[in-house]
This record gives structure tokens, C-alpha cells and sequence, in this order.
């Protein structure tokens, strides 16, 4: 109840009372009433405090969820909703291993069951949304101490998969990069033997073969140094309305 003392202060209070029976008749009440307005107070701050948190994870790119040491899911952020694609009501009843891909199932089992060893770890795998993509994601496990005492997991999520495309990017270009180099050194050396042992009629033509080829050794490095530059450079995106994008082809 709301009371208003007599100098026009406003309190809440709980009451508890009960009748008093003579006779079969209710011939009074008894009861008490106690003051909990500073409690109502604590109650709205921590209401106002979780709404704040909430708030501000919801704010972050990177995925934000909180397990059980049984790995369930207890708590998570709008970026990990958006990414799952699965209902609050489903995934307040799901492990987290069943994010995972087949293949990193058991690490995920594994980083929870390392967390709670050593209170930190940090991998690497592969998660499942509901409609079967596939995203890989670095992870950050630390144990906290809820206002329960209980020992919970808070694990951090960041998508990775720009990281893990470059590098696929950087393996061909390693490949590329020495198959040609490997085919100019030998025809560099190949040049440089018959020079060398006097075997060629044309030393001279020989020698210009061979600094031609090391003139495009020289560029092929120079665009590889270009290639892992551009690949260092952070993407940029931006939004994009992809209807008033489809209008404007159509109309063209």
C-alpha cells in the first residue's frame, strides 16, 4: 500500500492482518503494517540498474551470453539473439554445445569445462545458427561470482569470419606467389649454369634473360607487398537499403 505520512511524506508499506472472531462474529482485527519503502527503492535501482545493462550489451557487436557451469544458457545479449535466429524460449533451455558445429562440439565442452579449471580460456570454433550457417567465432570464457554466489560462465563472442577468409586469401597467394617464383629462379639458374660452364653461343642474350627475369621476380614481390597490405586494411561496410538499390536498376 501507498501511505502519506502527516508531514506529507509518501510511503509504501505491507500490511498483514487477520480478524478477530467471538462468538462466531468478527468482532475486531489484528494485524500489522511494516514500512518498505527503502526495500521498494533498492528493488526499483536494481530494476533500473539491470535495465541499464542490458541496455548497453545489447549495444555491442560481439555476441554476450552467461552459462551454468552446466553449460546452459542463462543470459544473453541481443547480438547473440540475432545470430542464434532461436526463440528466448528455446535457448533459456539448450546447452551451449548445441550452438556448435559437429565438428567443435567437444571443444565447446572443452572451453567450458577449462574455464571452470583455470577461470580463463580463449579459443576458436565454429557455430551453427538455427537456419545451419555456419560462423566462426573467437571466444573469451571467464568464471564470475553472481549477486547469488552462484559461479557462472561470461563468455564474449567475436565473428571472425573476414579474419578467416583473408587468411584462406593469404594461402592461395602463398601458393601462387611460389609457383612463379619457383619458375623464374629455375630459369634464372638455368641461365646463369650455361653462362657459367661456357655452354651457350650467346652469353649476352643469356645475361639479358636473366635480369629480365629478375625484373619480374622484383614486381611479383612488389604486388604480393600490395596484395598483404590491402588484406591488413580493415573492411569497411555501411548500410545499405537495397530496395530503393533495386528500384534505381530497375528504373536504369
Amino acid at each position: 500500500l501507498r501511505l502519506i505520512t502527516e508531514d506529507g511524506r509518501h510511503r509504501r508499506v505491507h500490511t498483514h492482518g487477520e480478524p478477530i472472531r467471538k462468538d462466531g462474529r468478527i468482532v475486531g482485527a489484528r494485524g500489522a503494517i511494516q514500512d518498505v519503502t527503502e526495500r521498494k527503492e533498492r528493488e526499483r535501482q536494481l530494476d533500473r540498474q539491470n535495465a541499464y545493462m542490458n541496455q548497453v550489451l545489447d549495444s555491442i557487436d560481439d555476441v554476450f551470453f552467461i552459462l551454468g557451469t552446466d553449460g546452459t544458457v542463462r543470459h544473453y545479449n541481443q547480438a547473440a539473439r540475432d545470430v542464434w535466429g532461436y526463440p528466448d524460449r528455446e535457448v533459456m533451455d539448450m546447452s551451449v554445445a548445441e550452438f556448435a558445429s559437429t565438428k567443435d562440439k567437444d571443444a565447446m565442452g572443452a572451453i567450458v569445462r577449462g574455464v571452470l579449471d583455470a577461470g580463463s580460456v580463449r579459443g576458436e570454433l565454429e557455430t551453427v545458427t538455427r537456419s545451419g550457417e555456419r560462423i566462426p567465432y573467437e571466444f573469451r570464457a571467464n568464471t564470475v561470482e553472481n549477486p547469488n554466489g552462484e559461479t557462472v560462465i561470461v563468455v564474449i563472442g567475436r565473428d571472425i569470419s573476414d579474419l578467416a577468409d583473408r587468411n584462406k586469401q593469404l594461402r592461395i597467394m602463398d601458393t601462387v606467389l611460389r609457383h612463379n617464383l619457383r619458375n623464374d629462379m629455375t630459369t634464372i639458374q638455368g641461365y646463369a649454369g650455361l653462362i657459367h660452364t661456357g655452354a651457350t653461343d650467346d652469353p649476352e642474350a643469356d645475361a639479358r634473360a636473366i635480369i629480365e627475369r629478375s625484373r619480374r621476380l622484383m614486381t611479383t614481390v612488389e604486388k604480393e607487398r600490395e596484395i598483404i597490405n590491402t588484406l591488413a586494411e580493415p573492411l569497411e561496410s555501411e548500410r545499405v537499403d537495397v530496395a530503393s538499390v533495386c528500384r534505381r536498376v530497375a528504373d536504369d
